[in-house]
């Protein structure tokens, strides 16, 4: 007779229905209610199936936080050497989503040969994102590509995706290095790939060639066809572009700026590619700019980009349908519905903030509080952080607005972080150090600091904040904390301040460094004062040929002089910034920790 089955059998089969479905905590449940009816190896077996569905990445952070509990109770149990090997795998996972790479490599098993073939390829996929993380970019690429080489159909792509876009976000400096590194043939395919698809004049023979250097490479051909239909449309360039910027009027240096960016894009495409460029100053005001934009069109331009004002996007949004595909240079304020062949991209200071909190969450900060200018644009900030800090989890505990000419900011913060005097005795020592041992003596029930500020009010905050022993606070801000041209001397005073930031702007991160010197050395003063509404001019050129592929989807992305860009589904830019830290003056980029938003409904 054929046993009976096991009485957890039920349970067991709910469980793994569960997993398949995404239903990761709710599986976890049912694995942990049948390791409660069980003893000895089988009971441990049980929790690491629960465990390995709680560390997940998309399980989200609360099941990571049940998940710390679980792998510390297992800890403390005899297991077998398999089973050994699987707990610091799963140590290692929940290491890595703590942000903790160093801790996930030490704690990755130390002898992996006792694991199955499906775990070794988790073991190489962690690995990989550790190292990528820790700046150790040859190891990291010749593990990440081993591990998109292997398992099934799904993890493969889900690995060859992940890969491709840390490839195709890293500098070029990045990319040259591991060029001349001794890798193995697949890591060396990827690297020569990312190479080959930043060349802005792509020859198709090339594509070809490195086909039959790596035949069989996972990136074909899902990365091969994409880069082929990419370039396909790149060549059908249109011929007439009319441009509308506001070229005179309270508006003409921002348009002058855009304008030389638009003009660099023109000579950097190959001359077959260029198309036919159309001014059209619109003084900045909408009316006219709608009568410029119509005149375009009568004149028979293939594509708009423009205008820059904010009321003249309004007024295109409004419209049932667009005569040609155009591309806005500013947002509208409402979700739509928009116009099919309406594209919106602009440098959006709402989006920063959003991106903020999205990196504070990121990073395991709950509590804020802000500091904001009492501008239109710091209530701006103010609201769109507050409102995604909110949505993720976190708590705003207190707002401080402060007049825009202020320059003595005590009050504000004595006020905002409920600063206690110094102690009666001020001279007690520690006894080893000699030292005097200051504590903090803010609030306690904070853990970042959102500033939202110029240049000039950061350099006075920032010193104020450690004047006042809040110093160790975490502060992120926006871009608009720093000039986006390198000052040592004045900026030595923000030490410390997180802020996210366009490529073009950051030294290490910027894709075209020789473009950028080039237009310091003969550019305008216009683009001298604005350099990021140049680089956002010399987007917008490129974004033409290319918004077919982002309107499609499928992880597609453009890396541009403004960040990595991709489109929502209502034809909306978004830009996935850099991070940078002011360290002895300098903006400092935090290698592989450029992170993509994350979705708007995620909490």
């Amino acid at each position: 007779m054929a046993p009976a089955p096991p009485a957890d059998a039920p349970l067991l089969e709910e469980a793994r229905e569960l997993a398949s479905a995404g239903e990761y905590e709710a599986a976890a449940r049912r694995y942990l209610q049948a390791a409660g009816e069980t003893r000895g190896a089988r009971r441990a077996q049980l929790q690491l199936e629960a465990l390995d569905l709680l560390s997940r990445e998309a399980a989200g952070k609360e099941a990571w936080q049940q998940a710390q509990a679980l792998a510390a109770e297992l800890a403390g149990q005899e297991l077998r050497g398999g089973d050994r090997g699987r707990l610091a795998l799963m140590q290692a996972r929940l290491a890595l989503h703590q942000g903790d790479p160093e801790t996930a490599l030490e704690r990755l098993p130390p002898e992996p040969g006792e694991l199955d073939t499906a775990l070794l390829q988790q073991v190489m996929e962690i690995r990989g994102r550790a190292r990528w993380a820790l700046g150790q970019w040859t190891g990291a690429v010749a593990d990440l590509a081993a591990a998109a080489a292997a398992g099934d159909d799904a993890q493969r792509r889900s690995r060859v995706e992940a890969l491709w876009t840390r490839l195709s976000e890293a500098p070029d400096q990045i990319l040259e290095g591991l060029a001349r590194e001794d890798l193995p043939p697949d890591a060396k395919g990827w690297v020569r790939l990312a190479r080959l698809a930043r060349d802005p004049a792509p020859r198709p023979r090339d594509l070809e060639e490195w086909r039959r250097s790596h035949p069989g490479h996972p990136a074909h051909p899902r990365i091969t066809q994409r880069l082929t239909e990419r370039w396909e449309q790149a060549r059908r360039s249109p011929g007439r572009v009319a441009v509308l910027l506001p070229l005179s009027g309270p508006l003409a240096t921002a348009g002058r700026a855009i304008q030389e960016g638009i003009t660099a894009a023109y000579f950097d495409l190959p001359p077959d590619r260029r198309p036919r460029l159309e001014f059209h100053d619109t003084t900045g005001d909408a009316a006219r700019a709608q009568e410029h934009y119509r005149a375009a069109v009568q004149g028979g331009a293939q594509w708009v980009i423009g205008p820059l004002t904010r009321a003249a996007v309004e007024e295109l949004a409004a419209e049932a349908e667009l005569s040609v595909p155009t591309l806005a240079l500013n947002h509208t304020l409402g979700d739509g519905p928009f116009p099919e062949d309406l594209y919106q991209f602009g440098l959006n200071p709402e989006d920063e903030a959003r991106q903020v909190a999205e990196r504070a969450t990121l990073d395991g900060l709950q509590q804020a509080v802000i500091l904001a200018p009492d501008t239109a644009l710091g209530v701006r900030l103010q609201r769109a952080f507050e409102a995604r800090f909110s949505a993720l989890g976190g708590v705003v505990r207190e707002v401080g607005y402060y007049p825009a000419t202020a320059t003595d900011f005590e009050a504000l913060i004595k006020d905002t972080l409920h600063i206690r005097p110094p102690p009666e005795d001020p001279t007690s020592e520690d006894d080893e150090t000699g030292e005097e041992a200051e504590a903090p003596r803010y609030r306690e029930d904070v853990d970042l600091i959102f500033l939202a500020a110029s240049p000039q009010q950061a350099r006075l905050i920032r010193p104020q904040l450690r004047y006042h022993h809040a110093g160790p606070l975490p502060v992120m801000a926006t871009s608009h904390v720093y000039t986006a041209q390198p000052d040592p001397s004045m900026d030595e005073d923000l030490g410390g301040i997180l802020f996210a930031d366009i490529p073009w702007v950051l030294e290490e991160a910027n894709p075209r460094p020789e473009l950028r010197r080039r237009l310091d050395e003969s550019g305008s003063e216009a683009a001298h004062r604005l350099p990021r509404l140049v680089a956002l001019g010399f987007d917008a050129l490129h974004l033409i040929p290319r918004l077919g592929e982002l309107a499609r989807g499928d992880g597609a992305g453009y890396e541009g002089l403004t960040g990595r860009l991709h489109l929502d589904g209502q034809g909306r830019v978004l830009r996935t910034l850099n991070w940078a830290r002011f360290m002895d003056g300098r903006p400092r980029l935090l290698r592989g920790d450029t992170m993509a938003p994350l979705p708007l409904d995620a909490s």
